[in-house]
């Protein structure tokens, strides 16, 4: 099936804002914001913009820590909450497929957190914050798996298991069928997401002009007696890590 989106921002905002405010949020942010934190630079003066920022949840962190970050999204919604709730944060409306204010070579690290499956033009963006990026600065870039996420990846429980009061398990589809099919879907029925393989992600950061430096899997430490998203992540690597560094 093809899908014309529209984008709406309240309707994509209240999505977002709905989950964020949700316990499998916090326990994803816990984890991710763990992680971030190790390939930040030891000095907490050099600015990291957190691209593609969404609610703000993670630069709010940030400045929290004392780091000099600043933030952008494509919602003015998220970026107006930002600019009223954390002024001392430096928050904009950016379009990350389009040419950004910000001066070339300017920030020492990069944070693309959660954010390229909703890039229409991963390849792109990507050129667009190399640009941005310091001469051997970062970009922390953070992905949904998808050998493991939506769309390849679904929690299904079925009929029996809803009878016997199982959890919900991982059905895995076919990864080369998204892979060589349609490349939009809806998420949450409502949100554009774009289905990326992990060669593209690398490679589209490879051609911008960085190298790889650092790849994980984030994993949640301990199991959940609750279904939930401590459950799936201490299950299944459902969330990457990759680290690159602007070339010189």
């Amino acid at each position: 099936m093809k899908y014309s989106p529209t984008y709406v921002d309240s309707v994509v905002s209240d999505a977002f804002r709905k989950y964020s405010s949700s316990s499998d949020a916090q326990i994803e942010h816990a984890l991710l914001q763990e992680t971030i934190l190790k390939f930040l630079p030891s000095d907490k003066t050099l600015p990291i913009l957190d691209a593609g920022c969404g609610t703000g949840w993670l630069a709010r962190e940030l400045s929290r820590r004392g780091y000099a970050v600043s933030a952008c999204d494509l919602s003015p919604d998220f970026i107006a909450t930002l600019k009223k709730n954390f002024p001392q944060i430096p928050a904009s409306i950016a379009d990350l497929s389009q040419n950004l204010s910000y001066s070339p070579n300017y920030f020492a690290s990069v944070i693309l957190n959660m954010v390229g499956h909703d890039l229409k033009d991963l390849s792109l963006s990507l050129k667009n914050l190399q640009i941005i990026t310091r001469f051997d600065g970062k970009l922390i870039l953070t992905i949904a798996n998808p050998y493991y996420s939506y769309p390849v990846g679904r929690w299904k429980r079925g009929l029996l298991g809803r009878l016997l009061f199982r959890k919900p398990i991982l059905k895995l589809l076919s990864y080369n069928f998204f892979q060589k099919n349609e490349r939009l879907h809806l998420w949450n029925k409502t949100i554009p997401s774009y289905f990326y393989t992990l060669p593209e992600y690398i490679q589209s950061a490879l051609k911008a002009g960085y190298s790889l430096e650092n790849f994980e899997e984030i994993t949640a430490p301990n199991d959940s007696s609750k279904f939930d998203r401590q459950y799936q992540l201490y299950r299944f690597p459902m969330i990457l890590l990759l680290v690159f560094k602007k070339n010189s």
